[in-house]
């Protein structure tokens, strides 16, 4: 993760431009994404009925939750040891596909390198629309038309939304700048606590 800032200038019309470059941060826990395109993979729907026929006992409320927390884990496991990321799947699909036709360039005749090649063919039109709607739910540009293969917009869409949310450093109360991630989730929780707090107290005395 990389940010850059612009310094004050002296007698140049120009300013100097600081470039920050940090590790990007271990943010923790990360929510489970659901796309569209999982219902077509094999072996989405065995996983979804498997979880939910799990056996919970305790009022309804209670069973919904559990269930969907057993759901939420067992479709991220299946999503790891299926295909984990399209725009993987598809360039290891390309690589392959590559590879076969390299190889059936020197030696054309040869029938299984042949099915090999449409076959990865197929698999690769298959993985393609994945990829793009992966893409496409990401950048939340929803009035763009699948199939127009706009991958790479969905792609620098969704870029441009991380680097404009991104939180880069925060100011301390002594007014230092913290670029620390570790501390950074210490200093933001307790700056809201602090606020909730302050206010808390002025309502106190409101009704006192």
């Amino acid at each position: 993760m990389s940010y850059y800032e612009y310094l004050s200038h002296s007698s140049s019309d120009h300013s100097p431009v600081c470039i920050h470059l940090q590790e990007k941060p271990d943010k923790g826990f990360s929510p489970l994404k659901f796309f569209n395109f999982w219902q077509n993979i094999i072996g989405f729907h065995n996983t979804l009925k498997e979880s939910w026929e799990v056996q919970v006992h305790g009022n309804p409320t209670y069973q919904l939750v559990a269930k969907l927390k057993y759901l939420k884990a067992a479709l991220k496991d299946w999503r790891k040891q299926t295909f984990d990321n399209p725009s993987c799947k598809v360039e290891h699909i390309r690589d392959e596909h590559n590879k076969a036709h390299k190889e059936l360039s020197t030696n054309p005749s040869n029938v299984q390198l042949q099915q090999e090649e449409l076959s990865l063919q197929d698999e690769l039109r298959t993985w393609l629309p994945h990829e793009e709607d992966q893409w496409k739910k990401k950048s939340k540009e929803s009035w763009m038309r699948l199939g127009d293969k706009n991958t790479k917009f969905f792609y620098s869409v969704v870029k441009t939304k991380q680097a404009r949310n991104n939180i880069y450093h925060l100011l301390s109360e002594e007014g230092k700048k913290v670029v620390n991630w570790n501390q950074i989730k210490v200093l933001a929780p307790a700056f809201y606590e602090a606020l909730f707090n302050q206010h808390s107290g002025m309502f106190s005395q409101k009704l006192w």
